[in-house]
């Protein structure tokens, strides 16, 4: 019974190794993992359905957890000592709102100001607000008590389509739901921060075969 037992054993621990070996994982925000990577991740499946991807969303991505997974899509400067990086996609930001909103369209920045916006509290991440937007363009903007706030991109997002206000939309999340009219662009101001999201992985850190049929075909796709 024990020999059996030995090699049921053995043979559950080489069909795992098999199967990590046709795994990637990834790690990203809860909003680029939403509106950038799965559509991806849907296409990358059909063409590869042996290959499975782990997407692992966390707002609070930084080098050291990046590290931990076979690829993470991480914001910045590409400036990270343990990591090598390639860029996805720029962050260029601008407000939006639904589509056809009953809202006379805004001729200078200080009329976006003036109305009820929707704020996004992302004191807990790395991410602008609407008054690190209006920063770039030299006003001074204070958010006005009891506005609606929310703490998730996705959440502010999903109230603009709900026709509650103008946020701020980031243009890899928004570009399918602009395409489908669900939302506009509220004024054509819009914010170019010179940062990017990267597809980052381990330095000196050799890529497994299936690492690297799914990079060459991520980078491929943008």
């Amino acid at each position: 019974m024990s020999v059996i037992l030995h090699k049921l054993e053995r043979t559950v621990l080489k069909t795992r190794a098999q199967q990590e070996k046709q795994a990637v994982s990834i790690i990203c925000t809860q909003a680029v993992a939403h509106h950038w990577l799965f559509p991806r991740i849907v296409k990358f499946n059909q063409k590869y359905p042996d290959i499975m991807v782990r997407v692992i969303s966390n707002n609070g991505i930084n080098e050291l957890s990046c590290n931990e997974s076979d690829f993470g899509i991480l914001y910045g400067n590409g400036n990270w000592p343990s990591l090598d990086h390639a860029p996805l996609f720029p962050e260029i930001v601008y407000p939006i709102c639904k589509y056809n909103f009953e809202i006379k369209k805004p001729q200078t920045l200080k009329n976006i100001a003036a109305l009820p916006l929707i704020q996004l509290d992302s004191r807990k991440w790395d991410c602008i607000d609407w008054r690190d937007w209006f920063w770039h363009f030299n006003i001074d903007y204070i958010t006005p008590q009891n506005a609606l706030t929310f703490n998730e991109v996705t959440l502010s997002f999903n109230a603009a389509i709900e026709g509650l206000g103008v946020c701020l939309g980031w243009d890899f999340m928004v570009k399918s739901a602009l395409e489908k009219k669900l939302i506009e662009r509220f004024g054509q101001f819009e914010f170019n921060t010179k940062k990017f999201d990267y597809l980052v992985h381990t330095k000196n850190k050799p890529l497994s075969k299936t690492a690297i049929i799914f990079r060459e075909w991520l980078l491929n796709s943008i």
